[in-house]
């Protein structure tokens, strides 16, 4: 009977546990709207953000903007007004062809000093963890 418990018991406090973990991970994450982390990247610096956006991405381009906006000029094209991702992983493991202009879920670090390619960015969002939404 005591084996019986334990092995019954043991399992779901390791699973208690590790639900609380992946809790607090996700709590670690401020939820800021993409406009206003536009407007005041300098206060996010190195801070842990997750923003919901449009994901676009390929050759030399992998950004998320507040609106849907395709690059198909680069002389039009508002770099400013997007945040360079620098993904770790895909959360559904889709490629960024299957990723680009769907509105996702992204949680990363800021990091300001780093301005994506051609240094058009005004940050980078580092570590980024992109969810389908």
């Amino acid at each position: 009977m005591k084996s019986l418990i334990s092995r019954a018991l043991i399992p779901c406090l390791l699973l208690l546990q590790a639900c609380s973990h992946a809790k607090n991970l996700q709590s670690e994450y401020s939820k800021v709207p993409l406009e206003h982390l536009l407007d005041s990247i300098g206060s996010y610096q190195h801070k842990k953000v997750e923003i919901r956006g449009y994901y676009v991405c390929g050759f030399e381009h992998t950004a998320v903007q507040p609106v849907i906006q395709t690059v198909s000029d680069n002389k039009s094209y508002d770099w400013t007004g997007r945040i360079w991702v620098e993904a770790r992983r895909s959360k559904s493991g889709i490629g960024c062809d299957t990723l680009s202009n769907r509105t996702v879920l992204i949680r990363g670090t800021i990091d300001s000093s780093r301005h994506g390619h051609e240094g058009g960015y005004p940050a980078t969002i580092r570590h980024a963890v992109i969810e389908v939404q």
